[in-house]
């Protein structure tokens, strides 16, 4: 088998036809990164620290990319959200039929900011909308990364 000069140019040049393939479909349909144009909405990704009891939970979408921390008692959530870029207004709420409520900007810190949220209307998701310019960033991330702290009275950052 190995004797017959086509069989082995043909186990040499097919793992290097199938990986040259790979990259081209990948470039081929590939989303291209374009600049956010006012006024559009975009999605931004979760990544995988939000998938467990960290306290912590970065979302991103190219260059944007937004830390947020949370820590809930009994009846309150308290979240801070620092994003490594300056964004107009962010509003959050608990998935299903909750009204958003604005965060607030630290008066320190222009890249802080922070909401405290009754519990009675918890849900497995918080809904984060971020305007940046006149662009509408929007998220949904799951609450599991959220830190059950044991005291009454839990400090937001803003």
């Amino acid at each position: 088998m190995f004797k017959n000069k086509h069989v082995v140019i043909a186990m040499i040049v097919a793992p290097i036809l199938a990986i040259m393939s790979y990259f081209a479909t990948d470039y081929i349909v590939s989303e291209k990164p374009h600049i956010a144009k006012d006024g559009k909405i975009y999605k931004m990704r979760v990544n995988s620290n939000c998938r467990w009891e960290s306290g912590k939970c970065t979302i991103d979408n190219e260059d944007v990319e937004i830390d947020i921390i949370g820590a809930r008692t009994n009846n309150l959530l308290a979240l801070d959200v620092s994003p490594n870029v300056l964004v107009n207004s962010i509003k959050v709420a608990f998935d299903g039929k909750n009204t958003p409520k604005d965060m607030e900007v630290n008066k320190n810190n222009s890249l802080k900011w922070g909401v405290s949220l009754p519990l009675k209307n918890e849900s497995k998701m918080l809904n984060f909308a971020i305007v940046i310019n006149r662009s509408v960033l929007v998220v949904q991330v799951p609450t599991i990364f959220i830190k059950k702290i044991n005291s009454d009275k839990i400090k937001s950052g803003h």
